[in-house]
């Protein structure tokens, strides 16, 4: 079985930024599709961020999306605006996978 190198990119923001950042990754020509997992909270350097029974604008969700490794760094590029003035991580990985045609 012949695997491939890739790049996971994870980025996690408050969900009120996911468009913005679905956005970034579907102006890309060459990001074919990306999941978005929703966070059960967590903790981060300025404290717990759990999930408010009042309202979930404020809640995170992680957006996860394998691509070639100079997509994640045009990618890394168009996002680091964004992530200068909002509450978010991204963060790349290396990866490897079955099917290189789907990434």
């Amino acid at each position: 079985m012949e695997l491939h190198a890739r790049k996971r990119l994870e980025i996690t923001v408050e969900k009120r930024r996911l468009q913005t950042v679905v956005e970034v990754l579907d102006a890309d020509g060459e990001v074919t599709g990306y999941t978005v997992l929703r966070t059960l909270g967590g903790r981060g350097h300025t404290g717990d961020r759990m999930p408010q029974p009042y309202s979930d604008v404020l809640d995170t969700v992680v957006v996860v999306a394998i691509v070639k490794a100079e997509v994640a760094e045009r990618l890394v590029e168009a996002l680091a605006p964004l992530i200068e003035e909002i509450v978010g991580i991204v963060a790349i990985s290396d990866v490897q996978v079955m099917r290189a045609g789907h990434f």
